[in-house]
Parts: structure tokens; sequence; C-alpha cells
């Protein structure tokens, strides 16, 4: 059994998120969702955080996160996410901390939903 082998690691650094669906032809229609749990606060450069609760919590888990890792503000709806990696389901692994009405599906699929996130 492989104990690292359930989280990537991949935290999706920045994601442009259109304001309309499937208008990616500019980054000025848009916004930057940003997740760096080894940061303390969010910078000038991102619009708000949006991260990957299953990457954070397998982060965590692994000893990965040092500094920045409790940070509320990446963490977001994701405290009710902090489960074994053995027993997660497929909703959980396609939440964001934005909460599971904003999971990955809708972040592709759809548009910003700034609302959701502050």
């Amino acid at each position: 059994h492989n104990e690292y082998m359930y989280g990537s690691g991949n935290f999706n650094q920045a994601m442009y998120i259109p304001n309309e669906k499937n208008m990616f032809a500019s980054i000025d229609k848009g916004e930057l969702a940003c997740c760096l749990p080894w940061l303390d606060a969010l910078p000038s450069e991102c619009d708000y955080a949006m991260c990957d609760c299953f990457s954070l919590n397998a982060a965590t888990n692994n000893y990965w996160l040092v500094n920045g890792s409790n940070s509320s503000i990446w963490w977001g709806l994701c405290s009710q996410f902090k489960t074994d990696q053995d027993k997660v389901t497929e909703s959980q692994m396609m939440t964001t901390s934005a909460g599971p009405a904003y999971n990955w599906t809708a972040v592709i699929e759809g548009e910003n939903k700034k609302s959701l996130l502050r």
C-alpha cells in the first residue's frame, strides 16, 4: 500500500475563470482564483482563493505543508472535508474550498460565481 498514492499535490495554483460561460478569449473578462496554501495571505494578483479540498487534505495528512497549511483563506469550506484518504468519495474528490455547490465540474463548465467565494 502506497501511503502517498491518493493526493497529487497539484493545488491548481492559478485558475482563470471567465465571467461568462465558455468565454476564455481574454483574461480581462474573468477572474483569477488561486490556491497557494504555503502562503498565509492571498497575493494581490489573485481575485479570490479557491483550492482543491482533496489535495489540501492529502498534503496535510502527508505533512507536505508546513507554513500556511491551516490558513482559513485556503481551506474555506474544505474543513468539512478533513477525512481519512482511504474513505474518500467521488463527491469529496470534486469539492473546492467554495463548497459542494461550486465543485470542479461547475468551475470548469460554468462561469464565475464570485458571490459563493467571498
